[in-house]
Formats: C-alpha cells, sequence, structure tokens
C-alpha cells in the first residue's frame, strides 16, 4: 500500500449526457503550474523522464500489447500496438518493465532511471 501524495487527480461531472471535455482527464491535463507550489513529495517535470521502445518482437495482430513499469513508488502504463512504445513524466528509480500480449507476460526486465 501506498501512501502520501499520489498526483493530482480530475472530477469531471457532466448533465444530460454530455461528451466528456478530453483536456480535463487526468493525462491530457496541463499539470506546469503544480511545479511551482514546492509540495512535499511532489517531484516537477524537470526532474522526470521517460523511457521508449522501438519495437517488440512477432507482435500479433489481433492483441493488445501493453507496456508496465512498476517501482514502489510508481507505476506507469501503456499501449504498444505497433510495437513502438513511450512513457514520458516518469520519476528517477529502479523499475520493472513488463510487456503483457492480452493477459500473458511477454517479457520482464529490471532497469533503472536516472
Amino acid at each position: 500500500m501506498r501512501f502520501g501524495l499520489q498526483g493530482p487527480s480530475v472530477l469531471h461531472f457532466t448533465d444530460n449526457g454530455a461528451a466528456p471535455n478530453n483536456a480535463l482527464f487526468a493525462r491530457n491535463a496541463n499539470w506546469d503550474w503544480i511545479d511551482a507550489l514546492e509540495i512535499d513529495g511532489w517531484v516537477p517535470a524537470s526532474r522526470r523522464g521517460a523511457v521508449s521502445g522501438v519495437g517488440l518482437a512477432n507482435v500479433k495482430n489481433g492483441y493488445q500489447y501493453v507496456v508496465g513499469l512498476k517501482s514502489a513508488q510508481a507505476q506507469y502504463w501503456t499501449t504498444a500496438a505497433t510495437g513502438a512504445w513511450r512513457i514520458s513524466k516518469i520519476l528517477p528509480g529502479s523499475y520493472t518493465l513488463t510487456v503483457y500480449k492480452g493477459v500473458s507476460i511477454v517479457m520482464t526486465q529490471n532497469f533503472q532511471t536516472d
């Protein structure tokens, strides 16, 4: 179980079935303003990094490939439809990278970010 600051969240309420505003999804929102608040435990964008892969071997049509990064402090997820993938704004640290094909694990690799 993780305690402490887990990052910002967005609650978006609509009425009469109005379409959601895509800018309000947490992954699409602009969080630059929060870096200036100097919140204890918050890591600003300038100290975060990215991890990417140029391809996965033997990608089969009809399957969803998901790439996950996991550490004791954070988790990040993305899809890799064509085999290429990128995860941005990750905290520095040691991660286990896991690639899933449907519900099966395809690959697991440990690595360190700076």
